[in-house]
């Protein structure tokens, strides 16, 4: 899976984050990263840890989606499912955090990292969907 990044220069990396008023996060294994971010549509880029999706049935019993590590991409909040699916950190983990709205009202930016950027992000949802 590409790294949301790809072909983007570390300053225009940064340039792109300080747009999009991103910040890192660090979350200890265990902790549900949803639980910090309830009624809000964020874009997690993992930075180095791991992370599982995971889901709650009826009865509280957990089941593990799928497991996201290093430069890997999740949201929350954005699916009709979004109060059964919790996002926890299974090791140490440092994730960058976009708020999703800046990601939209910067969606017509006519800077070249930005739209490669949006485009990898949506090549990483597409080959997910794949498998």
């Amino acid at each position: 899976m590409p790294n949301p990044f790809e072909d983007i220069s570390k300053k225009n990396q940064k340039k792109l984050l300080w747009l999009l008023e991103s910040k890192e996060e660090d979350f200890t294994k265990g902790t549900s990263i949803n639980s910090y971010y309830k009624n809000t549509n964020i874009v997690g880029i993992i930075v180095s840890g791991a992370v599982q999706v995971v889901r709650a049935n009826s009865l509280g019993v957990y089941n593990i989606i799928e497991e996201l590590r290093e430069d890997e991409v999740f949201t929350t909040g954005m699916n009709i499912y979004s109060n059964e699916i919790d996002i926890i950190a299974i090791e140490d983990t440092k994730v960058i955090i976009i708020d999703y709205d800046y990601i939209i009202s910067n969606i017509n930016n006519e800077k070249q990292y930005f739209n490669k950027f949006i485009k990898n992000m949506f090549q990483n949802k597409r080959e997910n969907d794949d498998e």
